[in-house]
């Protein structure tokens, strides 16, 4: 069995780490975006 080798050094998953949390909040904020454009756009519907 051949293991892939992890070409990241230790700094650049240090830096993926450090800006994780900037990934997470992007990621919160397009899904409450997307829920407020579809509470508005079908609750204007009914």
């Amino acid at each position: 069995m051949v293991l892939m080798r992890d070409w990241r050094s230790d700094e650049e998953r240090a830096r993926d780490d450090a800006n994780a949390w900037k990934l997470e909040l992007e990621a919160v904020l397009i899904g409450a975006g997307l829920l407020l454009i579809y509470a508005t756009t079908f609750g204007s519907l009914f």
